[in-house]
């Protein structure tokens, strides 16, 4: 016999779960509220569980029972949700007339899974583009476009193109690379024009370097981890007004390990980016990441209080915080965003830019 009450109650859930993906979570950006959907979600049910036993207790007379009616609506209310999401990825989404596999519209473990393989994307994608084309969709809501008419259209000064959800990656921290509004960009930039007088800094690191393969002619030698050693030696230099010392000792560095694993694991998830608040929230799975960030904060805590004889790079940034009468916590997350860009775009850029007056 069907018991019509249960059958209604899931079905209400079911269509609940599609009204919930139709109407709220189709539009605009969800990723950084994760968490805190997610414990929302948890409280609701074991709430709902307290309330059937509180205002139905003929019904369901213990909890057990309640929890098994209340997983119930919550498995029909989630399957709802996640076929509405499917449903409109495959067939009706304004990315469709973009080719690709069709496993790709449906959810982003398809481009994860393909940077999981050997950690190169960008092998797997240049497969991709050369079977289907300059347009690529990736994922549900991702394009890969090599198309050369792509750099004027999405970077010249003009474009309406915006910076999408990935560069939410460091929040609550907003860097100057981070910065998705453009009127807010262009303010913080100009704190950055006269970072320009850094060569002279990194001649002695560039004079070590080319020490340390001149010792080691004739003899193999690790040349990744020496170009690594020296950019993360003028970095802490530039930086934190203070070098790692791993090119005089050659041995690598807490930073250096901890950033090429955050980076690792920033690069694996960078297509589910709604993982990555959870993350931060779960203890133990967090571990790590608080203790890379505390490393970052005690850096520039140490470096705030040091007068260096020439100015680096990060004494501009602090002269434009300390102008302001009161730093607001979103400022205080800021100055530490902008010392990790300069920690990890930064040394590539300096790197570059001092190999090629020099050689």
């Amino acid at each position: 016999m069907i018991d019509l009450d249960s059958l209604a109650a899931h079905g209400a859930a079911f269509f609940a779960g599609v009204a919930l993906h139709i109407f709220l979570f189709r539009v605009g950006e969800w990723d950084l509220a994760a968490t805190k959907l997610l414990v929302s979600f948890v409280t609701l049910c074991f709430a709902s569980v307290a309330g059937l036993v509180y205002w139905l207790p003929a019904r369901y007379p213990t909890y057990n029972v309640a929890f098994g009616t209340a997983s119930g609506l919550a498995l029909y209310f989630i399957l709802g949700l996640l076929l509405s999401m499917l449903v409109y990825r495959g067939f009706f989404h304004h990315l469709n007339r973009f080719p690709g596999p069709f496993v790709a519209r449906l959810s982003n473990l398809y481009p994860t899974m393909l940077s999981a393989k050997k950690f190169h994307l960008y092998e797997e994608v240049q497969r991709l583009h050369q079977q289907y084309g300059d347009f690529v969709r990736l994922g549900p809501s991702e394009l890969s476009v090599i198309h050369p008419g792509a750099v004027s259209a999405i970077h010249s000064p003009k474009s309406t193109c915006s910076k999408g959800p990935w560069y939410n990656v460091l929040h609550p921290m907003v860097s100057l690379q981070t910065i998705r509004s453009k009127p807010e960009h262009v303010r913080r930039r100009k704190v950055w024009d006269p970072l320009r007088d850094y060569e002279p800094r990194v001649t002695r690191y560039t004079t070590q370097l080319l020490a340390r393969i001149e010792e080691r002619k004739g003899k193999p030698m690790n040349v990744t981890d020496w170009f690594n050693f020296y950019s993360f030696d003028v970095m802490g230099d530039l930086a934190f007004g203070k070098s790692f010392g791993m090119l005089e000792q050659g041995v690598k560095h807490y930073f250096m390990i901890s950033l090429h694993e955050f980076m690792k694991n920033i690069g694996l998830f960078s297509h589910m980016l709604w993982l990555l608040p959870i993350f931060k929230a779960t203890p133990i799975l967090n571990s790590e990441s608080n203790k890379f960030w505390r490393w970052v904060n005690a850096q520039v805590d140490e470096r705030r209080k040091m007068k260096p004889d020439r100015p680096d790079v990060f004494s501009w940034l602090l002269e434009d915080h300390e102008a302001c009468e009161r730093p607001s916590a979103q400022d205080e997350l800021n100055l530490i965003g902008d010392a990790y860009t300069i920690a990890v775009a930064g040394r590539l850029v300096f790197t570059f830019n001092t190999f090629n007056s020099t050689f």
